[in-house]
């Protein structure tokens, strides 16, 4: 591994501090983006701007990911202990026919499996046969109230 030069260590040490108060803030629910902004740059002149700014590089939402799930595991809880929750969750929904907490269960699942969105599309196509000049008067009526619906008013009289 290549040794870090001093600029480049006080960045990731920045970068760092910056993730785990960012992270504590989200598990309490209640982001100070002028604290998080000064931390991350005391001298700013608009710390919430760069604090907004930068939650959204890549490095630092791995950070905060891996704050957040260290935090996760010093409280005890672990995706096994979710999945075990949820579906202790579900069977007390189906229990109690509560389809309403079913279903966010399932969908929390989705989401989770990146299911979401996904859907099939089948097309088909028809092949017709034979004379189909009976179908021409039914086009001429549309092709006729298309017409008449694209013209002003004004212009009818």
């Amino acid at each position: 591994m290549a040794l870090l030069n001093k600029g480049t260590e006080r960045l990731l040490s920045r970068d760092k501090r910056f993730a785990k108060l960012y992270a504590q803030m989200l598990v309490k629910g209640e982001i100070n983006w002028e604290l998080l902004g000064k931390v991350y740059r005391p001298d700013d002149k608009n710390p919430e701007w760069k604090a907004k700014r930068t939650v959204r590089r890549q490095v630092i939402q791995e950070l905060t990911n891996q704050e957040l799930n260290n935090i996760y595991l010093n409280k005890g809880i672990d995706a096994n202990k979710v999945i075990d929750e949820e579906l202790l969750l579900l069977d007390s929904a189906k229990a109690n026919d509560d389809r309403r907490i079913w279903l966010d269960v399932v969908r929390n699942w989705r989401d989770s499996l990146s299911l979401k969105g996904q859907t099939a599309s089948v097309t088909q196509s028809i092949e017709l046969k034979g004379d189909l000049s009976h179908l021409l008067p039914v086009k001429q009526e549309l092709k006729q109230l298309n017409d008449a619906s694209s013209t002003p008013e004004s212009n009818k009289e």
